[in-house]
């Protein structure tokens, strides 16, 4: 294209100098008339305007048609418009990103050395990149306007490039909790945050929950946890590498739901003048101990109360001890519990009942002995004379006896379900 254009301005200029004024100088002063048709130019006013050894000039008119427009003055090649290109349409925060200004003249082509610039909106969440010219780093996700220009002629890229800064990696995380205290049973959500090394959000709304110590209370359906057994845990994002921060979640007990209580101490008979007690545990609905509940003990018939559960066993007897809930309970029913304890200071009780004692009888008649022996522990063996002898159900026996002069004693025998024996 430069050969073209400067082969035509010689052309013009040659016919110029053949026809401009109708005559032509020659040496020695000699003019002569424009050539006629089908005449060739005279050569002379390019043997005469360009003088043979004038500096950089050719000392023919072949020469001149011949010449490269670099062998004399460059004629300038003026840009038309420029264009800006990227490496790269997106990269994560974090990552460079190379920005190349293409300047091109009015036919399309590329043309160097030309003083660019570029712009970038917004003005801020970028950073040039050190040691890199043209290179950008984007920390802040979002999408960016890039835009080269030349400010010296004031031309600008009109359709501006499209740069899209998405975020890196995570670097920490933390983990949220709709509720931090909840009752047995009850549930709650969690929710995972994280953010790469500039603070970008990090999509992990997908990660799995971790839920620190493990219990067989703990139920994870997505994001929805449900924990019955009572206590202290740690929730926390599952994500590999960054820094999680794990949220506390506290399981009270819920409403009592039951109530348990046992003798102590856990005996078949209790001595009189012993001391038992009554202690009770509350529970709720899923086996959690409930504390600080209200209790009220009681035994029937009475017996001496000697501390709070605790009772005075002064006689002989089975008693009923009993401790209740005050308290609100689960769905508002009754919760107690009940034992009953025995009481007893020896072997069983035993009764004769004919003849009674100091009794005349007639030598040679049959004897009866009727008696009967009682004891709260129950009896397991009654002899009369060393031989066993029936009960009916009210511990009455009845058994023959021999008779002979003077005092008449017979011995009666009684143990009673504990082995206590009384005679």
């Amino acid at each position: 294209v430069r050969n073209f254009l400067w082969r035509s301005f010689l052309v013009g200029l040659l016919a110029f100098a053949g026809t401009g004024c109708g005559e032509s100088a020659e040496e020695g002063g000699e003019r002569r008339s424009d050539a006629g048709p089908g005449e060739a130019a005279d050569a002379t006013f390019l043997d005469t305007a360009f003088a043979p050894g004038d500096a950089g000039m050719p000392t023919s008119r072949d020469a001149m048609l011949d010449m490269d427009l670099r062998d004399v003055a460059a004629l300038p090649v003026e840009p038309r418009s420029i264009d800006t290109e990227l490496g790269s349409e997106s990269t994560s925060a974090g990552l460079g990103n190379r920005i190349t200004c293409r300047v091109l003249d009015g036919a399309g082509d590329p043309i160097e050395g030309v003083d660019t610039r570029f712009e970038v909106r917004p003005g801020d969440g970028w950073a040039r990149v050190e040691d890199a010219d043209g290179e950008l780093m984007g920390t802040v996700a979002g999408v960016y306007s890039v835009t080269c220009t030349i400010p010296d002629l004031g031309l600008r890229d009109s359709t501006p490039a499209r740069w899209e800064v998405t975020a890196g990696e995570a670097a920490r995380a933390r983990t949220l909790v709709s509720d931090s205290n909840i009752s047995a049973g009850g549930r709650f959500t969690v929710a995972c945050e994280a953010a790469d090394a500039y603070g970008n959000l990090v999509d992990v709304a997908d990660a799995p929950l971790m839920i620190q110590p493990a219990a067989a209370g703990v139920a994870v359906d997505g994001d929805e946890v449900t924990i019955t057994a009572a206590g202290r845990y740690t929730v926390t994002c599952d994500l590999p590498g960054p820094d999680v921060q794990g949220a506390r979640v506290s399981v009270e007990p819920g409403l009592p739901a039951a109530v348990v209580a046992t003798v102590t101490p856990d005996l078949p008979v209790h001595s009189s003048g012993s001391v038992v007690s009554y202690p009770a545990i509350v529970m709720d609905a899923f086996d959690n101990a409930v504390d600080n509940v209200t209790l009220a003990w009681s035994a029937s018939p009475d017996l001496q109360s000697f501390g709070e559960g605790r009772f005075m066993t002064a006689e002989d007897g089975r008693f009923l001890l009993r401790v209740e809930v005050v308290d609100e309970t689960l769905d508002g029913v009754e919760l107690f519990s009940e034992t009953e304890i025995l009481v007893d200071s020896g072997g069983p009780t035993i009764a004769c009942n004919q003849p009674i004692e100091g009794a005349m009888v007639r030598l040679g008649d049959g004897v009866t002995l009727e008696g009967q022996v009682a004891d709260l522990a129950g009896l397991q063996r009654v002899e009369v004379n060393g031989e066993e002898v029936e009960l009916d159900e009210m511990g009455r026996f009845s058994v023959d006896v021999p008779s002979r002069w003077g005092i008449n004693v017979h011995e009666l025998t009684a143990s009673d379900g504990l082995g206590h024996e009384n005679s």
